[in-house]
């Protein structure tokens, strides 16, 4: 079975996925642990030293929201042409683009993280994948993903 997906790395693709990416690693747990620091300090009435902290974690987490986010779209802007055609068959993936293309067999994928925005198949480590839009997956092609994990006892996320 051979399934191909095209599609384009836009700005706004990468964004989507960075912002995922993101919350799923800090998780909704660092968030809420943010906002309940901040209900305390509303609770207790401002002691300044606990705003401090919260504001210093607000702080580092915009920044690291910013920075990240960022770093994603000037990768898909530097691209002459964000076309990225994606083959998949039972002996694994190949991407090609302009000025670049890879083969990467089944065994090597460390790991599928099912985003709202997009599927990701980490290569190798968690932070290198190729991020696949996951509205323009049929259901043929996400069925033999996750065949193929299943087969290689790899986990999805």
């Amino acid at each position: 079975m051979i399934e191909t997906l095209h599609y384009k790395y836009t700005a706004e693709f990468a964004r989507k996925v960075s912002r995922e990416v993101l919350l799923r690693k800090l998780g909704w747990a660092f968030t809420l642990m943010v906002l309940g620091l901040i209900y305390l300090l509303w609770a207790f009435n401002g002691n300044k030293f606990l705003w401090g902290i919260a504001v210093t974690l607000v702080a580092l987490y915009i920044i690291l929201f910013i920075r990240n986010e960022k770093a994603s779209v000037e990768i898909s802007r530097s691209l002459a042409d964000p076309s990225i055609a994606v083959t998949f068959d039972d002996n694994g993936i190949a991407w090609e683009s302009i000025g670049h293309s890879s083969v990467v067999k089944w065994q090597r994928l460390h790991s599928v993280t099912k985003l709202r925005s997009a599927w990701l198949l980490s290569i190798d480590s968690e932070n290198n994948y190729l991020a696949l839009p996951a509205d323009e997956l049929n259901s043929s092609t996400k069925t033999l993903i996750e065949k193929k994990m299943a087969e290689n006892h790899r986990p999805i996320k």
